[in-house]
């Protein structure tokens, strides 16, 4: 056999050949593998752009609903005239593309009707003569029957018999020939067809400057303001300098006047004051002493010995203005049963080392009012350094006494209020005034009843009240049930490009502050996508991935009308998101912080802390999270604590530098910021 033999040059070109196809097969596999590769890590990408835009989408309208929680108090303000169908725009945090409005859903009363305290209580034999008649109800509106007449509540004159607005119901035994016969329908607490005589409020005991305190330069413009504490020098504010109370328990045993363009709010509450809040006054006055204080919202004033309150236009202005913010504690304090008082005298008789009854026979009787201090009754203001009011009513209608405050008699009024031009006058006492030995005088001049608005709106007790002369336009002496706490519908969107990312909460807000969010929704609508659209099989939604959001909000642990929301962590969480169901589960450690220290607490309800957090979230349709809120009892703080401001020092910067818009971070209004 022979064999055959191969050229090395063909071999080689056998090689080659071989080679090549063995380089197209490895392109080949590799292509199949690189290609996906490639693929997946483009999608990767593009799917972190998306949840890159959905994330700082939906962080932007968090901000909003944020914003709005900055300060309950001026959210209050700023939606009290929204309507169901008529909203209100809110400011928004710069530059993050959304837009804020809310609109009130439900409105709540002070009180129950059925349990509302009688209006006016005279405590002076024959004092009825000065009250006029009773109101005498249309059969459309009979609750209205027997209510202060339109003399002195000129808010029941109108057409509308449903627009009238009733003072409340007189006290039937007003002027009884029996002297302590009041006694008997008397109690320390207030409650339905009562008299409600309250117990003094312990105060602290320290001598304050008559003059006020300026806070330091800024972008509101000047402003003085007050500490609570004793004051034995006369107080006049006449000047156009914005005035303000700092939240607490004021003693006078001389005159507060109040007079010429004066512009005076006391405590923290639905009136805002010159300054942004008790804190800031306490921290900030210019040498304001070391011991100034604040405690709760709101302002009592209490006049003993020669203390009186003077409201009148005889310094010369063309407008003043004078409104108390309702008083309120935290209901864990003993004193919440003074809740709702803004101005009382230290009844009974001081003979220089203790407090006896007041006893004019057939005249006067008016027992020793005692102090309540914690939980104990102490029976001798003078324990607690009250020295009983010198002002007492006489048999004969009361008479103004002389201004400027040359001097003081015994028959001055308690309230002296004296309108003798026709210059702008706001009066504003939303609580309960107790002077039983004391008289209440309105006294008008001719022309004078324009431009008048004079509004005791928590009721009166007193030895006799009259109204002398022109009496002023609007008038309203008694007890009013105002709306005091609102539920408001809190709408944060985007305003252009896509996702579309919607907020909506439904925030319940006191007038003082308090706030509770019963629940907060965010959606999302991708390009195409339906906004609103729940269902979980809307065959519009594409796959997405689970969506977290933690509460920020506060829930109440009992009746809200009297007292400020009671705030306390809440850490409940649902999600809905297109194919992944429904889960809803209450746990301890949901929330995004622990312990009370970023806990929703106040200064007369007004610093509140708010941390939220915020996990990853991908969405390519519609995603809706809902957030539920859990009930804890007692385990969180309250929202207006009993406590003294020991001075904080300022924070530095505006908050609104403090803006984050990822992640978790904690802000706190007013300048007083805490972690």
């Amino acid at each position: 056999m022979r064999r055959r033999l191969v050229s090395p040059a063909r071999a080689e070109r056998r090689d080659e050949g071989s080679a090549f196809v063995l380089a197209l097969v490895t392109i080949l596999v590799a292509s199949l593998v690189v290609l996906p590769v490639m693929d997946y890590t483009m999608s990767v990408l593009r799917t972190d752009s998306v949840r890159s835009d959905f994330t700082e989408r939906t962080e932007a309208v968090k901000g909003g609903l944020r914003a709005a929680l900055f300060d309950p108090v001026l959210l209050y303000q700023a939606c009290v005239d929204s309507g169901r169908t008529t909203s209100v725009e809110l400011a928004v945090p710069p530059g993050l593309g959304i837009r804020s409005y809310c609109t009130t859903t439900k409105d709540a009363l002070q009180d129950v009707p059925s349990e509302q305290r009688f209006a006016i209580a005279t405590t002076q034999v024959g004092s009825e003569a000065m009250i006029p008649p009773n109101y005498v109800a249309e059969p459309e509106r009979p609750e209205l029957d027997g209510t202060v007449g339109t003399d002195w509540c000129t808010s029941m004159v109108n057409a509308d018999v449903n627009a009238k607005i009733p003072c409340g119901k007189p006290y039937p035994g007003n002027g009884n020939t029996d002297t302590t016969a009041w006694q008997a329908d008397t109690s320390s607490t207030s409650e339905g067809a009562v008299v409600f005589a309250p117990a003094l409020p312990p105060f602290q005991n320290y001598l304050a400057y008559a003059g006020g305190y300026m806070m330091p330069p800024g972008d509101t413009g000047p402003c003085r303001v007050y500490f609570p504490g004793k004051y034995t020098d006369d107080v006049v504010i006449a000047d156009s300098t914005p005035t303000y109370f700092v939240s607490g328990i004021y003693y006078f045993e001389k005159a507060l006047r109040i007079s010429g363009n004066a512009q005076v709010v006391a405590g923290t509450g639905k009136m805002p004051g010159c300054v942004e809040s008790d804190a800031v006054a306490v921290a900030d006055a210019i040498n304001a002493p070391f011991d100034a204080t604040s405690n709760g919202v709101g302002a009592t004033f209490v006049f003993g010995a020669n203390g009186r309150l003077v409201i009148d236009t005889v310094a010369s202005g063309s407008a003043m203005s004078f409104v108390m913010n309702r008083r309120l504690v935290a209901e864990e304090d003993p004193l919440r049963v003074l809740n709702d008082v803004s101005i009382m005298s230290v009844n009974g008789v001081f003979n220089g080392s203790a407090t006896a009854p007041l006893d004019l026979p057939a005249q006067l009787n008016v027992p020793v009012t005692p102090v309540l201090n914690g939980s104990v009754y102490s029976p001798d203001p003078w324990t607690h350094f009250y020295r009983a009011s010198n002002l007492v009513s006489t048999p004969s209608l009361p008479v103004a006494c002389a201004l400027p405050l040359s001097g003081v008699t015994a028959d001055c009024p308690i309230i002296d209020i004296q309108l003798t031009n026709a210059s702008t006058v706001t009066l504003k006492i939303p609580g309960y005034v107790s002077v039983p030995q004391g008289s209440v005088l309105v006294t008008g001049g001719t022309g004078s009843s324009a431009n008048k608005t004079i509004s005791f709106g928590g009721g009166i007790l007193a030895a006799q009240m009259a109204v002398d002369g022109e009496p002023p336009a609007f008038l309203q002496l008694g007890l009013l049930n105002p709306v005091v706490q609102k539920t408001f519908k809190i709408v944060t969107e985007t305003v252009s490009g896509s996702p579309s990312v919607r907020s909506i909460a439904l925030v319940q807000v006191n007038e003082s502050g308090g706030h509770a969010v019963n629940s907060w929704v965010i959606e999302t609508t991708a390009s195409g996508a339906r906004r609103g659209d729940q269902s979980p099989d809307s065959s519009n939604r594409s796959p997405a991935a689970s969506a977290s959001i933690t509460s920020i909000a506060s829930s109440s642990s009992g009746p809200l009308l009297r007292t400020l929301l009671t705030a306390v962590d809440t850490g409940c969480i649902s999600s809905r998101s297109s194919g992944a169901g429904t889960s809803s589960r209450c746990r301890a450690s949901r929330s995004c912080w622990s312990g009370s220290s970023h806990s929703a607490h106040a200064d007369g309800g007004r610093n509140t802390g708010i941390r939220s957090c915020t996990g990853a979230i991908v969405a390519l349709a519609l995603v809706v999270m809902i957030v539920q809120l859990c009930s804890h009892g007692a385990s969180g703080p309250s929202a207006v604590s009993r406590h003294t401001v020991q001075r904080p020092a300022a924070a530095s910067g505006s908050p609104s530098r403090r803006w984050m818009k990822n992640g978790c971070f904690t802000f706190w209004p007013g300048t007083a910021f805490h972690s």
